[in-house]
């Protein structure tokens, strides 16, 4: 419920820096869907369960179910207030519920510890990332399950002792937490690309076996559909970004991040609006997933902009996260539009980055690889992408 009124929020929020837009019938929308899940809840929280409550778990629902009432009642009083001139005011106000009911998710006398996953060097601890154990715990019930359960995900982990903003290393993981009676369904949910893989010594035991006593969890997972993409970076303007340098300027320029791979812009001297103008190329990029999941979920891209220092290292001035636009093999190439994406340094604001990303799916097929497993072998003399006449795009020979 928090989750999606603060995504509800943040949408508000970009509407009122963009002249004309529907920020007002947005808030509206994000209002009411408040107030139809806090009903949703208290009618759910009222029908028997199979577990047997005592009377802290009563006392608590009841705490609940009366500040999800009074939360409601701001919501439908803040919508009613909603006008073209008062929708800053009253976002406001709503981002002060969710304040509140963050405050209400948070349980008081958790009994299952948080996640942490560290990535070592021999002995030496290098990284780590916590993960809270709600947004992982299984649920049969689907709006109790915690919501990066049985999907895959992007981590960022961070050095011990390193500063807040300042992102050591980034995962994919699927994580599932849940009873052993419900161990099953760690398989069950997982992507149809992926194939679950047991060690071989045991194949023939476990098919000897009844299925019940089967080992329900595998060792390692297989991936059985990539493919080839690439990434088009059109990075145009930085606006209103931080100053580093004792004259109130900076020397800004921007690393790029995607999957395993990293470019940098150019430096531009004393400036806080840089006009890079440039077009960052990431080829053959090898990526897991069906193309309705790049669709749905496209992998994120990360831009951090830094301050060029002659003297020492360069100095972090803000990140920001984008989408890339995906295209498909089969789709007419369009053009790209120009889009702002918030720049910030940790919870602080850090300016603007005007940019387009696109992701191209890459077709392989002239050169009789039918699959990507195949092309990883001759990566070292690849294909050129070109665009054919029908607009699609395609690879050209440069043997």
């Amino acid at each position: 419920m928090a989750d999606r009124l603060e995504t509800g929020l943040n949408q508000v929020e970009h509407l009122l820096r963009r002249p004309k837009s529907k920020a007002k019938e947005r808030l509206i929308e994000v209002l009411l869907e408040l107030v139809t899940c806090c009903k949703q809840f208290s009618a759910f929280s009222d029908k028997r369960s199979q577990s047997r409550p005592n009377s802290l778990d009563k006392c608590r629902r009841e705490f609940i179910k009366k500040n999800l009432v009074l939360l409601a009642r701001q919501a439908v009083r803040a919508r009613r207030r909603i006008t073209r001139t008062k929708t800053k005011e009253q976002l406001m106000e709503s981002w002060k519920i969710l304040r509140k009911l963050r405050q209400l998710a948070v349980e008081p006398q958790s009994t299952i510890p948080d996640t942490f996953l560290w990535l070592l060097n021999g002995s030496k601890r290098l990284a780590y990332v916590r993960i809270p154990s709600h947004s992982i715990l299984f649920s049969l019930v689907e709006e109790q399950k915690g919501r990066d359960c049985g999907r895959i995900t992007t981590l960022y982990m961070k050095s011990p002792g390193c500063s807040p903003g300042e992102i050591f290393a980034k995962l994919e993981v699927y994580l599932w937490l849940g009873l052993v009676k419900y161990s099953k369904e760690a398989v069950n949910s997982l992507p149809e690309e992926f194939m679950p893989m047991y060690e071989e010594e045991e194949e023939t035991q476990r098919q000897l076996l009844p299925v019940e006593e089967r080992r329900k969890i595998p060792i390692s997972l297989s991936c059985q559909d990539c493919r080839y993409f690439q990434l088009r970076c059109h990075l145009y303007q930085g606006r209103g970004l931080l100053a580093a340098d004792d004259d109130g300027l900076s020397d800004p320029f921007a690393r790029v991040i995607f999957s395993t791979q990293c470019q940098v812009t150019r430096i531009f001297p004393d400036t806080l609006s840089p006009s890079w103008c440039e077009c960052l190329l990431f080829d053959r990029v090898l990526l897991e997933g069906t193309k309705e999941q790049f669709q749905q979920d496209p992998p994120l891209i990360i831009i951090n902009i830094y301050d060029h220092d002659k003297m020492g290292s360069p100095k972090p001035l803000g990140r920001a996260y984008a989408e890339p636009e995906f295209k498909t093999v089969e789709q007419f190439y369009e053009k790209p539009r120009l889009q702002f994406y918030d720049v910030s340094r940790g919870r602080i604001p850090a300016g603007e980055l005007l940019a387009a990303f696109e992701l191209i799916e890459l077709d392989y097929s002239a050169f009789g690889e039918t699959s990507s497993q195949e092309a990883q072998g001759n990566l070292q003399r690849g294909p050129a992408e070109t665009h054919s006449s029908d607009g699609r795009t395609c690879l050209q020979d440069n043997y």
